[in-house]
């Protein structure tokens, strides 16, 4: 058997059913070989990382920082959704405000040698990627993982962008499942501070733990 361990990072703040079902689509597509076993790893990013993070989104979108505990236990609620998904909490409690993705990615191949590693990556920020400080490792190290979304063309974007296009092998575009517009952590937190139903945003686990935090965060003003 091969073994593939997909790696989605993030804030994760709070995740949300786009990252499962995302994460779920890498998995199923990647795994049509039948001798080929996948497993999905999510790995979300230190408060310090978050809070950097929301600090440079624009006044008067909700920047609530939501805490470690509970990102990580969000995201240990997919487990019971899909044996296939692991969550792994290495940049929990680190106070760099700079991501850790090609140390963390290379840290799971040293625990996995005989594995290969792919990273999930936002297609729509694909032509700032060549800007990432550890660009060449992470290119010439791992898979990229992007999803097509039908509304515009990754691959021209790859060839008409030379740092791009020098490394095209290392990119895996799939078809981004279906039902995910307007779905984003963003959304999720404006809803909550206005009181909108979230169940199409969340799982039902992600939504009761995250209306919990919200309930206790009232009662303790």
């Amino acid at each position: 058997m091969s073994d593939l361990i997909v790696v989605m990072g993030g804030s994760f703040n709070p995740p949300t059913i786009a990252h499962l079902k995302l994460m779920q689509a890498a998995l199923d597509q990647l795994t049509t070989d039948v001798t080929v076993e996948a497993r999905g790893v999510f790995v979300p990013s230190s408060d310090a990382y978050v809070r950097h993070k929301m600090r440079k989104l624009p006044e008067g979108v909700n920047k609530t920082v939501l805490p470690e505990k509970l990102r990580l236990d969000m995201l240990k609620s997919f487990q019971d959704k899909d044996c296939r998904l692991s969550v792994d909490g290495r940049e929990l409690g680190t106070t760099a405000v700079k991501g850790h993705t090609v140390e963390t990615l290379q840290a799971i191949q040293q625990e996995n040698p005989e594995a290969d590693v792919l990273f999930i990556f936002g297609g729509d920020k694909l032509s700032g990627l060549p800007g990432w400080r550890s660009y060449e490792a992470l290119v010439s190290q791992f898979k990229i993982i992007l999803f097509s979304r039908g509304d515009s063309d990754l691959l021209e974007v790859i060839e008409n962008t030379p740092a791009l296009a020098a490394h095209a092998g290392s990119f895996v575009i799939l078809r981004s499942p279906e039902g995910l517009d307007g779905i984003s952590s963003t959304a999720v937190r404006e809803r909550l501070r206005s009181g909108k139903h979230l169940e199409d945003m969340l799982t039902y686990e992600v939504s009761a733990m995250l209306l919990a935090e919200k309930n206790r965060k009232e009662n303790a003003i």
